[in-house]
């Protein structure tokens, strides 16, 4: 399951919650040419993935298609990834074999903040923070 929105600026926000189905991610172009048509020049996007897991070898494969497909419109993307170790090397060969120099996987929050709102106004920033402060909802723990 995923969401697409870009509710301010030029910032573009993708949030991936488990399951990521083949099926939910080919809906995903016609999403995101809408949102396109909304902003002149190219977009800067956050995709949290923090509480995603192992995507199947097809998502993966579809998922660096539409990286490819879009690249140009993408001015930068931070991807926010949690800390499994498969999953973050998965990310990391996507964007590898996607020849994205656009997007980066981050661990760090921080770190992709830096880096994003270095081409972002203000507002945008603003609302940066409080997209990335309401995405990730612990698992708790059953007694």
């Amino acid at each position: 399951m995923y969401t697409v929105e870009c509710s301010v600026g030029k910032l573009f926000e993708i949030r991936v919650q488990p399951p990521l189905s083949l099926e939910e991610l080919q809906n995903f172009h016609p999403q995101v040419t809408r949102i396109y048509a909304r902003v002149a020049g190219q977009v800067v996007g956050c995709t949290d993935l923090r509480n995603a897991r192992v995507f199947s070898p097809e998502v993966a494969n579809m998922l660096m298609t539409i990286i490819r497909t879009e690249s140009p419109r993408v001015l930068r993307n931070a991807f926010l990834i949690n800390e499994g170790a498969v999953f973050s090397m998965q990310i990391a060969r996507v964007l590898r074999t996607a020849g994205a120099p656009s997007r980066r996987a981050f661990l760090e929050t921080d770190d992709a903040v830096s880096w994003l709102s270095e081409t972002l106004s203000p507002t945008e920033i603003r609302r940066l923070g409080d997209f990335i402060n309401t995405g990730v909802h612990p698992h708790v723990a059953s007694p």
